[in-house]
């Protein structure tokens, strides 16, 4: 008989965090679709989520899913560190960077200074704490990314960091529901928006799953924001058939 107790070899949370990063990209997709038509997504190529415009990426997304609030976004937190890492290996000048966390960024820390209103002292402060950091070399298993910092120029850390945005405190998996619905106010009246965003969620899971099997396979594979729109606009004029 298997114990009702808390199972301490549970990859629960990891799997969490792939759904998480799943819904996430959801939403941000719905929350972009009033902007650049041309915007094109895929997961787990270039980044936890990759906006593109024929294969050349604008926007790469890390997802950072902790269950109650647990994780770090301090100027040595690993979380930051692999993050930043992973830009310095596939960014570009055109790219913007964001770390979406489920974590508080603390006051007066980089990832707090790399917010969504940062201005240029900011991000000037910040690359001087990420600096301190990287040359103290407090933990030696960061080791391999605080040296590829640093062999940046002081200039080009600066350019990175004045593309990335950090956003803390980003709702858990559990309440992204109540996001998905405000997400399509504009489609279907209030009364059948969570249907709606239900309807929506079973598709989605679905096209993902389609899409992370061609990943997978090495092939090219891409989900259109007009493919979501259009199956979006399309489940809620169902919605509003069955009501007539």
């Amino acid at each position: 008989m298997s114990s009702t107790g808390t199972n301490r070899f549970s990859a629960g949370g990891s799997a969490l965090g792939y759904l998480a990063q799943v819904e996430y990209a959801l939403l941000i997709a719905l929350q972009r679709m009033d902007g650049d038509v041309e915007l094109r997504l895929s997961i787990e190529t270039a980044d936890d989520i990759t906006f593109d415009i024929e294969g050349a990426p604008r926007e790469l997304w890390q997802t950072k899913h902790h269950l109650a609030r647990q994780g770090s976004l301090g100027d040595a937190s690993p979380d930051v560190w692999k993050t930043v890492h992973n830009w310095i290996e596939t960014s570009s000048d055109a790219s913007a960077c964001f770390l979406l966390s489920t974590a508080a960024a603390p006051t007066n820390s980089a990832a707090r200074l790399l917010g969504p209103s940062r201005g240029a002292q900011d991000v000037r402060s910040a690359r001087e704490k990420l600096d301190a950091v990287a040359k103290a070399a407090g933990n030696q298993a960061l080791a391999g990314y605080y040296a590829k910092y640093l062999r940046l120029s002081e200039d080009e850390r600066s350019e990175l960091l004045g593309r990335v945005t950090i956003l803390d405190g980003a709702v858990d998996a559990a309440t992204l529901t109540d996001l998905l619905v405000g997400s399509v106010r504009k489609s279907i009246n209030a009364q059948r928006r969570l249907a709606l965003v239900e309807r929506l969620r079973g598709w989605w899971h679905g096209r993902v799953l389609s899409h992370l099997t061609m990943v997978a396979e090495g092939k090219s594979d891409w989900i259109d924001l007009t493919e979501i729109e259009d199956r979006l606009l399309s489940i809620a004029q169902s919605l509003r058939d069955d009501n007539l």
